[in-house]
């Protein structure tokens, strides 16, 4: 009973370790699990987790002491390697954003077929704006026309445009303040629009990842 008790504890509080490393890592990504923790306290009730996790998953070696200090000589390895990769993680030697993959993704009918975040002008833009710059594609089998599209931590874009079935549009929705070159944008985005010889607003939904590139 006890030692079912113990395997329980032991992997509870692993798996809680797990999931605030990687929350003390992907911060810096922008892809926070629990947004709500900064970075240093994440990290250290992760390895505080994994280290107890790890004290009662010995508690059922039924070889004694020999294979709790076996266990907790790994385990203490295992939290150490962990910790040093969170350390360079929060400093800045690791910068997960070089690696991260952009995304946008939409509910019908609409696609995203290509995008970029945009830190100065563009040809398209009014002035020296930030800007995100969306390729629409209409999947569906009718043409519709888009109201308005709002994304988040960005601006919206108010004209009103025609897109015909498996046809793309070039869309720019200049931010409001500017974004910083090398970051992580994230936004949600919302699109509002009608069928033809329609008065009824119709929402398409989604979010968008992409790291900001300087024109």
């Amino acid at each position: 009973m006890k030692r079912g008790l113990y395997s329980l504890l032991g992997f509870t509080f692993c798996l809680l370790g797990c999931i605030y490393i990687i929350n003390s890592i992907s911060n810096t990504t922008g892809f926070a699990v629990i947004e709500e923790v900064n970075k240093p306290v994440s990290s250290l009730i992760g390895l505080g987790s994994l280290a107890i996790g790890f004290f009662f998953l010995s508690l059922t070696r039924k070889k004694g002491q020999v294979a709790m200090e076996l266990t907790m000589t790994y385990g203490w390895a295992i939290i150490a390697v962990i910790g040093i990769i969170s350390v360079l993680a929060m400093s800045g030697a690791i910068e997960p954003t070089k690696y991260a993959q952009g995304s946008v993704i939409l509910s019908p009918p609409f696609y995203a077929s290509a995008w970029n975040v945009k830190q100065d002008s563009d040809p398209s833009l009014s002035g020296d704006q930030s800007a995100v710059i969306l390729e629409l594609k209409n999947n569906g089998d009718e043409t519709y026309s888009i109201e308005n599209i709002y994304i988040s931590n960005c601006g919206s874009s108010d004209s009103s445009m025609q897109i015909e079935p498996k046809s793309p549009i070039k869309i720019a929705i200049e931010c409001v303040y500017p974004l910083k070159n090398g970051k992580l944008f994230k936004g949600d985005i919302s699109i509002t629009y009608k069928k033809h010889n329609s008065q009824i607003d119709l929402t398409s939904t989604g979010a968008i990842t992409e790291k900001v590139v300087s024109v």
